[in-house]
């Protein structure tokens, strides 16, 4: 375990506070990867959290979650005692290659080092006491521990070389943190006694590296009871919690008589092995019970972990459960976590290792949990199928991201004011080199950038029409490489990174960041997905801006529960919608536990309001209508009603006056796709409109209205910011390229013409309709009049005649065809409306 150096920091009017720590003894050779995080104590006031709402510029939008990590350093001293079995199991080979721990300094044998979790080759210079070392490679100066490559250490030199490298680690910290008693340590090694390899604790590496070489060799049977005892008469002369660690790697073979002569034949004997067992059951309930306080160590409390290491260890987990409940069989209170480990190999000692690792408990804010109830909150009726939560979550696009504040920005070295980054060098490839506070090196680290948005959630851009980018920030993509973590210089591979997702219950975006404790100090943690309105609540802003539905109607409401709490409309004197958004944060909250409490609660905290999400796909289209053949004068003086289906059924009545050119708009709810790539998206379907007109005008003209699907691709936009709408005409046909094959929504273009596919349909871009247009066409116009030329003919004489009407367009057709027409008066008033063929 290579040791960690730190920057010693004072810190003036700091409270003292509890702090727990847990440590582990294992034979292993890796890296203790987190172990000194539990000097990041102290957090202060509520986490800080943003939540921000930035437009992808396609009608989609991106929603960002975060958190940051906030603590300073507040210390409670504890003691760690390791009880190490030295028995004569433990010079059995253990079948592994491995570097172990040396204390021998000579010119012939050949010494490694331990840098950035690689083992390096050792240059010796001098001679006895006061010879150094370098590496090899890089000549800088090396004094953490030594070690020897061995084809088949013994079980003995591998448990020395993990209790060493922990130690190492642990002791490490008095130095660094100016603490000189911060962590206090001693060794009791047992066989068939026990004995205090530690006369005193101890709080430097040197004084326990000579403890664990000196006069210990395997040899014996083992008594775990004198083990026990032994550690509990163990004096650290102060009252601070003592965190025992009994590891070994057989069953108990020896035992303690009443007069303190040690019983038992140190053969694994049936009879023999539950006696010894028998024996030491109460030494490890009193050190849980903390019944036997050593001399002056008045509230003295004990934490009790046991590993079986190696062999046939099964009466291990028997003793660690009467040590907590009082019987053999019993069950650990869950809310203590695992305090047994059995470890057969080395990659088992490296899972129990992780997992005791991840009891150390931090003080800051911990146990974090994020929820977005914004996305599918609530559901909004727009009066027909069309039925859907308020905005559309893309789960396909969750991305997580790890960001530190950085006070330099040079092209050499960025200076982090995040405690868990040393140094940050940008390399000549643009890539970046990191080293964290472990001394570990994170080469080729690649740097997304921080873009800055307006309050809008607008890009912002520079002169030239580039992103502007926040040198302030330094922010990494939190990964992961098939079922594993890609490690960064935040958290190795072993932590699995927490994925957010949606609430299937709540429909709520949640992420969950319990699993990672106490967020790092000055770390901004950062979830975003993309989101876009639904084709509901488009439909529903349509009703609104069209005035079939009344904004804040209360019956709408009892249908619709908490829909106003989500739209949100402004309106002209008259109660008219003019434009309409979609809040995005009614319910967005942070859950986070504040561990700098003895006993921390769970707290809530709420994320600030953020502006609308623009409804830009529920559009004010222009309606028009073009006549051929002319119209009568007294046609041209009434204004027609022009009916909009939507998808086949009557939706909006809109009235074309003369006097604007038989123009007027209507409020409909478009589609929106993105392109990218080449892959068509249809994220809302939008709808197709056709139309009809009422009886009093289609009686006398035909109609030519195309079917169209008002589409907003890639969040198009004219010179003066408005979406530019996309007709896409419905054709009877295939279209006269080459289609994706499939289903899905897919595009193709044949000379100047662009062709989709949306729904099994085909469609064709129609570049020359920017409006939802249709053109009548006059069927007849016949002016009829009987003229006497008879003075005497008195002036209310009723002329009786017969008209006959064929039309001659339908082929095969007689005078029994019935035809559509209408009689006008004088006044230009409808008196007649007949189907008859013969008036």
């Amino acid at each position: 375990m290579k040791r960690i150096k730190k920057n010693a920091k004072k810190k003036s009017n700091i409270k003292n506070i509890v702090l727990s720590i847990i440590f582990a003894l294992l034979a292993i050779t890796g890296s203790i990867y987190g172990i000194n995080n539990y000097l990041q104590v102290r957090a202060e006031g509520v986490p800080s959290h943003t939540k921000k709402v930035l437009n992808n510029g396609d009608g989609t939008y991106t929603i960002a979650l975060d958190v940051t990590g906030k603590a300073v350093k507040n210390y409670k001293k504890v003691n760690v005692e390791v009880i190490f079995d030295t028995s004569g199991s433990m010079d059995y080979d253990t079948n592994n290659a491995e570097y172990i721990v040396t204390n021998t300094n000579n010119s012939t044998t050949t010494y490694y080092g331990k840098v950035n979790g690689e083992y390096v080759r050792l240059t010796r210079s001098g001679s006895g006491s006061s010879a150094t070392f370098t590496v090899t490679e890089t000549g800088a100066p090396y004094t953490g521990l030594r070690y020897v490559y061995s084809n088949n250490p013994n079980r003995l030199n591998a448990a020395r070389t993990a209790v060493l490298e922990l130690a190492d680690t642990l002791l490490a910290n008095n130095v660094n943190e100016g603490v000189s008693d911060l962590i206090e340590m001693s060794l009791i090694t047992f066989a068939r006694t026990a004995n205090t390899a530690t006369t005193t604790k101890v709080n430097n590496i040197s004084a326990f590296q000579s403890a664990m070489f000196n006069n210990i060799s395997a040899d014996g049977g083992t008594n775990w009871e004198a083990g026990l005892k032994e550690a509990q008469n163990f004096n650290f002369g102060d009252t601070d919690t003592t965190y025992v660690i009994f590891v070994s790697d057989g069953n108990p073979t020896f035992y303690l008589n009443d007069n303190g002569s040690v019983g038992g034949n140190g053969y694994e004997q049936t009879n023999n092995m539950n006696t010894s067992y028998e024996q030491a059951r109460p030494e490890a309930k009193n050190i849980v019970d903390a019944k036997k306080a050593a001399p002056n160590q008045t509230e003295n409390k004990y934490e009790f972990y046991t590993i079986g290491i190696y062999g046939n260890v099964n009466r291990m987990q028997n003793l660690t459960n009467y040590a907590y409940t009082g019987s053999n069989s019993g069950t650990i209170p869950a809310s203590l976590g695992k305090r047994y480990f059995a470890a057969d190999d080395t990659a088992q000692l490296q899972a129990a290792l992780n997992a005791i690792l991840q009891d150390i408990q931090l003080k800051g804010f911990g146990e974090i949990s994020i929820e977005d109830g914004t996305t599918e909150s609530i559901h909004v009726s727009s009066g027909d199928d069309s039925n859907g939560g308020v905005i559309e979550v893309d789960e396909g696009t969750y991305k997580y991201y790890l960001s530190i504040p950085i006070t330099n920005n040079s092209n050499g070295t960025i200076t982090s004011r995040a405690a868990r980054i040393r140094t940050i060098t940008k390399n000549s490839d643009g890539t970046y080199t990191l080293v964290n506070d472990k001394n570990e090196t994170y080469n080729n680290v690649e740097r997304v950038p921080a873009y800055v948005y307006d309050d809008e959630g607008n890009l912002t851009l520079d002169g030239n029409g580039n992103p502007v980018v926040d040198d302030s920030i330094f922010r990494i993509e939190w990964t992961k490489n098939g079922d594993s973590n890609v490690a960064n210089p935040f958290y190795n591979a072993e932590v699995t990174r927490p994925d957010a997702n949606l609430n299937d219950s709540t429909k709520a975006v949640e992420w969950n960041l319990e699993s990672l404790g106490v967020l790092f100090d000055n770390v901004t943690y950062t979830v975003t997905f993309e989101a876009y309105p639904s084709q509901a609540t488009l439909d529903l802003i349509a009703d609104l801006m069209n005035g079939t539905v009344k904004y804040q109607d209360t019956t709408y409401a009892a249908a619709n529960p908490g829909v106003w709490d989500y739209i949100s409309c402004s309106t002209d004197a008259d109660g008219n919608v003019l434009a309409c958004g979609i809040k995005t944060n009614t319910t967005a909250f942070l859950k986070y536990k504040d561990t700098r409490d003895e006993n921390p609660t769970q707290e809530t905290a709420y994320y600030k309001e953020v502006n609308p999400v623009p409804t830009s796909a529920a559009q004010l289209l222009t309606v028009s209508k073009t006549w051929e053949n002319g119209l009568n004068d007294g046609q041209s003086s009434r204004p027609i009603d022009l009916i909009i289906n939507r998808d086949g059924k009557e939706r909006y009545t809109v009235s074309l006056p003369h006097e604007n050119k038989w123009e007027n708009s209507v409020s409909a709810s478009v589609g929106i796709m993105t392109i990218h790539d080449g892959v068509v998206t249809l994220k809302t379907p939008g709808h197709e409109f056709s139309f009809s007109e009422p009886t009093n005008v289609s009686y006398y003209w035909d109609l030519d209205a195309k079917t169209v699907r008002p589409m907003w691709i890639n969040g198009e936009k004219d010179s003066d910011g408005k979406p530019v709408v996309t007709m896409l005409e419905l054709q009877e046909g295939s279209a006269t390229c080459t289609m994706p094959s499939g289903t899905a929504p897919a595009t193709c273009t044949s000379g100047s013409d662009t062709f989709y596919r949306i729904d099994g349909k085909i469609y064709k871009v129609d570049n020359q309709l920017t409006t939802l247009s249709t053109t009548n066409y006059r069927r007849s116009n016949l002016n009829v009049k009987k003229v006497v030329n008879s003075a005497d003919a008195p002036a209310d004489t009723l002329f009786t005649f017969k008209i006959t009407i064929d039309d001659s367009t339908i082929a095969g057709a007689t005078s029994e065809d019935k035809v559509w027409f209408a009689i006008y008066d004088e006044n230009d008033e409808r008196v007649l409306n007949t189907s008859e063929t013969t008036y």
